[in-house]
């Protein structure tokens, strides 16, 4: 019994202070790394980049987005050309409140996607924060969404002659949907979070739909005053929606 205790207190000392020299070692063995890999790869700019994002991840959002707004013209040429329906105003204007909505979840799949697997290779490849990354791709779905809404609207308005001020009709579903999905994805965080987007965009739909057969004034050019207030009030949501989006992705 002795002898086994001063065997361990024997071994104990020899191993005295060991794991402090460990510790030291592998920290300067970090710090050696770590000046090696920036002489070797320099830090890239905040343009470069984006840059960089745009062909690797933008040419694959707009396609998606692209295919969208390609079905998406189809119809509503289809539906503004035929005879048998004679859409008035109002009826218009929600079809492109509708075609807003679909078009603004166009981006989100990829963005969710973005947020769950947390793409750390290209922040470590890029040496740039992972909020600048999510970030980028927020910007380039978004851009993608806004030509979208550019795009769809001309095509009524040269098809139809509406009031340009009938764009908020499109804004206003537009902005909710990207606000209410950002809250979704930073409040959920699960594998099910496109499908509460997906819900989320089909209710907003409903609720225009509703809107449309109950109360079609509200699509109403007299109207448009008020639905580009309630546009001011939404974007300014959907900024501090973003803020702490960005602030959660840095925790």
């Amino acid at each position: 019994m002795k002898k086994e205790f001063y065997d361990r207190l024997e071994s104990s000392l020899r191993t005295y202070g060991n794991e402090w020299i460990r510790r030291e070692a592998l920290e300067e063995t970090r710090k050696a790394c770590g000046q090696i890999e920036k002489r070797v790869r320099p830090a890239m700019s905040r343009k470069a980049f984006l840059l960089s994002q745009l062909r690797f991840a933008g040419g694959k959002i707009w396609a998606l987005e692209a295919g969208v707004l390609l079905m998406l013209l189809l119809m509503v040429n289809g539906i503004l050309r035929s005879p048998a329906l004679g859409l008035e105003h109002g009826e218009v204007c929600f079809l492109l409140g509708a075609a807003a909505v679909v078009s603004a979840m166009a981006g989100i799949p990829h963005l969710y996607r973005s947020q769950r697997y947390r793409m750390y290779e290209m922040e470590r490849a890029a040496r740039v924060s992972y909020p600048i990354l999510q970030a980028a791709r927020f910007l380039m779905a978004m851009a993608g969404n806004l030509v979208m809404l550019a795009v769809l609207f001309a095509a009524a308005y040269v098809r139809e002659m509406i009031p340009v001020a009938s764009a908020v009709y499109m804004l206003l579903p537009f902005f909710c949907v990207w606000t209410g999905s950002l809250l979704i994805l930073r409040t959920s965080g699960n594998s099910r979070s496109p499908f509460y987007c997906m819900s989320f965009g089909a209710g907003l739909i409903a609720a225009l739909f509703f809107l449309n057969k109950t109360a079609p004034r509200v699509f109403e050019p007299e109207v448009a005053a008020v639905w580009g207030v309630l546009c001011v009030i939404v974007f300014g949501i959907l900024l501090a929606q973003v803020g702490i989006f960005r602030r959660k992705l840095w925790n």
